[in-house]
């Protein structure tokens, strides 16, 4: 029987991981990072300057990235989600082309691109609008165009890519040595020199959209970048925290407690990629550059301060080529004639049973994103749902005036779909978290606002409509974000406010003086 085109391939690959990466991004209930993120893409396209008109706390280019679709295709969750879903798609694919380009295996490209397809990480965290399947997608791309037959532009694309990276989340920066030394390896003497030139200024032109942001007020832009990370660690810094750090590599690894199906995979992946390492030092071959780029990736993912299970979505496929690696390195080794069909047949039934175990188990994730888990900071998993996000928003929009279009919320995600402004210094949820750890003057400084000036605006009526709904910080350090409803009931009561409408546990309250 003949096999099919790889044009075809291609498609029905596609076709499969539409049909996990798109519904996801429909049905997945909202992150609270997803607000943030969006609201910022919401006001760059309106023209406010990031950093230095509003805080947000990562490198520049998601919010330009994500304004400019929205700008095209409507300002809207969905419309972001998707994105995410091509995005992942397009790794998906990418996936599949470079292992079939390092086995020259097609079953082995195929079922590793069903693995990354199935995999809780990637399910779960990829459709989401956050900074893991962009900055993973242009990682991937850097490295797998080294082995394109593009001679001429190649080693400057792969340092584009590793430059968007980079752009959108900032330890993508460790992959530099990895690719840099792959560059000089494969360009030997002076070619490597003007080769390795030509991979910086890849970089260069990825950074240099950035330089006016950081122009303007040097400062400011690395606050941002870096200084908000470091309130955000505790005072504990990048490698502190050792005790919190190895309770999440111990959930990781189904040692102690599962993060869903994720831990189970991820234990999986991480054995292989371990056996890929030993298999390699005894035959004295060297390691394909995917196996020290998803080390150094899981190193600096382990070494940020909370350390978070997730974050192993970005080195995700660059294990899974590794796993695919070991696979045809297997297969290579395996003795011809009757003996070797025997063994295939063995070492098939293995593989059989570890892709049926990896597959099967993803439900677990999918559904806990989907259905929900009551973990903190949720009240009501129907509360995290998009459609009732939408839901508050239209209310919103029927409550607010027309002269003062200002709302209050703790939460930013409220206004993705609202025609309402948020007040200013409010854009991202954990603003008033922290600015207990930061001086007045800083908090003014890098568009923080304190309890202080929040209670100030509410007396003053500065906003005619106020939402008390998710991330409800009432205001004592170190307390939970979610809890502060009480408080402000009664300050909205003592300010005139009055309730106008509730939606699931949201709270949309309305001054009688607008």
């Amino acid at each position: 029987m003949a096999r099919p085109s790889l044009s075809l391939t291609y498609l029905v690959l596609a076709v499969v991981l539409a049909a996990v990466f798109i519904p996801m991004s429909i049905a997945r209930i909202a992150d609270s990072d997803e607000g943030a993120y969006l609201i910022a893409a919401k006001l760059v396209m309106q023209g406010k300057l990031l950093y230095h008109d509003f805080s947000y706390p990562q490198m520049p280019l998601l919010p330009y990235l994500y304004g400019a679709w929205m700008k095209l295709f409507g300002v809207s969750w969905y419309s972001a989600r998707l994105l995410s879903a091509a995005f992942a798609v397009a790794l998906g694919l990418a996936l599949f082309r470079q292992v079939l380009h390092l086995t020259r295996d097609r079953r082995i490209a195929v079922l590793a691109t069903v693995a990354f397809a199935s995999s809780g990480l990637a399910a779960v965290w990829y459709p989401a609008v956050k900074t893991f399947v962009f900055p993973t997608l242009m990682l991937f791309l850097a490295w797998a165009v080294l082995d394109s037959g593009w001679q001429r532009w190649k080693y400057f694309l792969s340092g584009l890519f590793l430059g968007l990276a980079v752009a959108t989340r900032i330890y993508a920066l460790v992959a530099v040595f990895v690719l840099a030394i792959e560059v000089v390896r494969r360009e030997p003497g002076r070619n490597g020199a003007r080769q390795l030139g030509w991979f910086a200024a890849g970089l260069g032109v990825a950074f240099l959209p950035m330089l006016p942001l950081f122009l303007i007020d040097p400062d400011t832009f690395v606050f941002n970048v870096i200084g908000h990370h470091v309130i955000r660690s505790g005072g504990l810094g990048a490698v502190g925290d050792f005790s919190q750090k190895v309770s999440a590599v111990l959930l990781l690894l189904t040692l102690v407690g599962s993060e869903g199906a994720t831990s189970l995979q991820f234990t999986i992946l991480l054995f292989l990629n371990a056996a890929l390492g030993v298999s390699r030092l005894i035959m004295r071959e060297r390691l394909p550059p995917s196996a020290p780029i998803a080390a150094l990736l899981l190193l600096v993912s382990v070494m940020l301060t909370p350390t978070y299970p997730q974050y192993a979505c970005i080195p995700l496929p660059f294990m899974i080529v590794n796993a695919a690696l070991l696979a045809a390195d297997i297969v290579k080794a395996l003795p011809s004639g009757i003996a070797g069909t025997g063994a295939r047949r063995k070492l098939g039934h293995v593989a059989a049973v570890l892709l049926a175990l990896y597959v099967l188990v993803v439900p677990v994730d999918l559904s806990l994103f989907i259905v929900g888990r009551d973990v903190p900071p949720m009240i009501r998993v129907d509360d995290w749902k998009i459609p009732t996000i939408n839901r508050v928003a239209r209310a919103i929009d029927e409550a607010v005036p027309a002269g003062n279009p200002v709302v209050i919320t703790w939460w930013p995600g409220y206004l993705i779909e609202s025609k309402a402004s948020i007040l200013p210094h409010t854009e991202n949820h954990l603003n008033l978290y922290y600015s207990f750890e930061m001086s007045p003057s800083d908090v003014g400084r890098y568009n923080y606002i304190s309890i202080f000036e929040l209670i100030d605006h509410i007396r003053r009526h500065k906003a005619n409509v106020v939402v008390l709904g998710l991330f409800v910080f009432d205001g004592r350090p170190g307390s939970q974000v979610y809890d502060g409803k009480p408080l402000y009931r009664r300050l909205l009561a003592e300010s005139g406010y009055t309730l106008v409408r509730r939606i699931g546990d949201t709270e949309i309250y309305r001054w009688p003086g607008a």
